[in-house]
């Protein structure tokens, strides 16, 4: 009998790594926020209240879900700073393991699953970003190297693979801070915990129950036989549960931080992506109820919160070219690096002699690869899909001034992008340094030995 791999033992890693770093000092009930939101839950003293009133720090927000969990901590560890600690580290665990299940049930892929979960959770250490950049750097530096000698995509596979954790391993997006080591940002990660389950349970249901596409037989297509024959589709009324599953992962999520908005469109993406990628007849009609779900959600705000805008909301919007640059940073995160170089170059020439520019532009240039060789990937619509998913899962946080935690749940998503990347990583690079391929030889006409022909 064949064993399967152990594959949790990924995410489970570092989860352990996360919780061995989980923040434990009295600090992290001294922070302005924390101790007005907590100030707030000691005086109403009802859970329930939450779900019909603004939450604890009364700037027009509907978090009951994510209040809850400060109810539970105040609860079970009072002022114990360790217990809402380790909470905080926790959730951010569970992320972890709620990314698995989806890439798992996207890919069908186990080492897929482990590799971007591993990676997700790697972006939430203290300090990853200083210690990971140098060796992913030069592992990009000689992709590029390798893609312009060979002038073959694997060269620049591999730098598109190590650019994009050199860009994400937590320089940009210092998620330890704002996730583990600062309990409001809490808030993100139990939205993230249920609109990740939402998508797993919805994928899952559409894995089982949605019929494939049938496709005209090719040179290539393998003839069917007892071991090859198509996958079983479920009746989906035994399989409703799953599609309850999301539905409630929906509504939880919208009940914790106002980013759940873009999750029903993210779920829509998810049938395209069936559609497109996996070549299923996706139940498109199913997608109503997550709408009108999403509706519901504003006329409950709508009747529960105070219809103007609050002082704190006022002073975090903002316009300008700020919104494009960091809207940019997901749609085309090669803009950066280039814009940077140019910034630079504006000084003088002999900037060149400094290492930041020949940085910038190599990861513009691995990223640019990136593009170039993925475009005949087999993953490439699962890539499109965790790529533009990131972007719309940060787009309406664009408009608000910058913190680190409106990047947690975009960062999951790029993470998914990010190992269907690398899943196509071994087979380039053999391509990029294998042997070129041999031109047969042109067959004469006639061929020796065959028949003369009128």
């Amino acid at each position: 009998m064949k064993r399967r791999a152990p594959w949790l033992v990924a995410p489970a890693l570092v989860s352990w790594f996360i919780w061995m770093q989980r923040a434990s000092g009295a600090g992290l009930l001294k922070d302005t926020d924390t101790m007005v939101l907590l100030r707030r839950i000691r005086e109403v003293r009802d859970p329930l209240y939450w779900f019909s009133h603004d939450w604890p720090l009364e700037n027009h927000f509907y978090r009951p879900i994510s209040t809850l969990t400060f109810e539970l901590d105040n609860h079970w560890y009072g002022n114990n700073a360790a217990g809402y600690g380790a909470t905080n580290a926790l959730l951010v665990i569970a992320t972890v393991f709620a990314l698995f299940w989806l890439i798992r049930e996207l890919s069908n892929r186990p080492w897929m699953a482990a590799l971007g979960s591993f990676t997700f959770g790697l972006w939430h250490l203290f300090n990853a970003a200083d210690v990971l950049r140098a060796p992913l750097f030069a592992l990009a530096v000689i992709g590029v190297i390798i893609g312009i000698a060979t002038r073959r995509a694997g060269g620049f596979a591999l730098a598109c693979v190590a650019t994009l954790a050199t860009q994400w391993a937590g320089s940009a997006f210092p998620l330890y801070g704002a996730m583990v080591a600062w309990l409001p940002g809490r808030t993100a990660s139990t939205m993230a915990i249920f609109a990740l389950v939402s998508l797993a349970a919805y994928a899952r249901y559409e894995r089982l129950t949605a019929p494939r596409i049938p496709r005209p037989p090719s040179p290539l297509s393998l003839t069917v036989t007892r071991g090859t024959a198509g996958e079983v589709i479920h009746p989906r009324r035994r399989q409703v549960g799953w599609l309850l599953l999301a539905y409630a992962g929906l509504a939880l999520a919208l009940g914790s931080y106002e980013q759940a908005i873009m999750v029903p469109a993210l779920l829509l993406g998810l049938a395209i992506w069936f559609n497109l990628g996996d070549a299923r007849r996706p139940h498109w009609g199913i997608h109503a109820g997550f709408w009108v779900m999403l509706g519901g959600y504003y006329a409950l705000r709508l009747a529960v919160l105070p219809t103007t805008v609050s002082r704190y909301q006022d002073q975090q919007f903002r316009t300008g070219p700020g919104v494009t640059l960091s809207i940019l940073d997901y749609a085309a995160p090669f803009f950066a690096p280039f814009n940077g170089l140019w910034a630079s170059l504006q000084s003088g020439i002999e900037i060149l002699v400094m290492p930041e520019p020949w940085h910038a532009l190599l990861m513009g240039l691995g990223l640019l690869g990136c593009f170039w060789a993925l475009r005949t990937s087999r993953d490439r619509w699962l890539i499109a899909f965790g790529w533009l998913a990131a972007m719309f899962a940060f787009l309406p946080m664009a408009w608000l001034k910058h913190f680190a935690h409106y990047h947690h749940f975009p960062a999951a998503l790029q993470a998914l992008a990010f190992a269907a990347v690398a899943g196509g990583l071994g087979s380039a690079i053999m391509s990029a340094i294998g042997p070129r391929g041999l031109q047969a030889p042109p067959r004469p006409d006639p061929a020796p030995g065959s028949l003369p022909r009128p």
